[in-house]
């Protein structure tokens, strides 16, 4: 959520500074224009300067006002990063480096989510699945111990009559893990 307020601040920003370079080029060419009718150019080229005026008072106001919308949008955007930042899952991580956790935390998250679906489908997970899992850096502390715990749930089923099936929505995982901050 925060990576994403963060693109669109980002670009209302580029937006804006693009904005007043297309102020900066609209003053060369009026400039350009009133030399032109200013000078000895002939009546072709001065109608044309005059043309390029009349645009230029044209889009003068849609300018302005693409202008402040841009600028109320993107101060809009940083109040709402404002607002998320305390709820931010790596508020203590630069938005690069939480980004980056973030993925790996969904990926361990989808990990666990697939295998729980691999066992509770089929009884064992696929030696690819698994070789993936093992290459994440929780596969010890966190993925490793969520399977057990299927396992155990899954054979306390089977003793009690109970056969284990998931309950939940895809991409949520029957385990929690205890997380307070939520936004990423």
């Amino acid at each position: 959520m925060h990576r994403v307020a963060k693109e669109l601040y980002e670009d209302r920003d580029v937006s804006i500074k693009n904005a007043e370079a297309s102020k900066l080029r609209s003053e060369a060419k009026r400039k350009r224009a009133q030399h032109i009718i200013d000078s000895e150019a002939n009546e072709v080229e001065k109608l044309e300067a005059q043309a390029d005026l009349v645009e230029l008072v044209a889009f003068e106001d849609q300018g302005k006002a693409v202008l402040e919308a841009a600028i109320k949008e993107r101060d809009y955007i940083q109040s709402l990063i404002d607002k998320i930042q305390p709820y931010r899952k790596f508020p203590h991580l630069s938005d690069y480096d939480a980004a980056q956790a973030a993925q790996s935390e969904e990926w361990k998250l989808e990990l666990i989510w697939r295998a729980e679906n691999f066992l509770a489908s089929t009884g064992s997970i696929p030696s690819d699945h698994l070789s993936t899992m093992r290459l994440h850096s929780a596969w010890e502390q966190e993925i490793l111990p969520a399977i057990q715990k299927i396992q155990h749930t899954m054979l306390e089923g089977t003793k009690t009559g109970n056969p284990y099936l998931p309950v939940h929505q895809p991409g949520i995982p029957l385990l929690t893990f205890n997380e307070e901050q939520l936004v990423v």
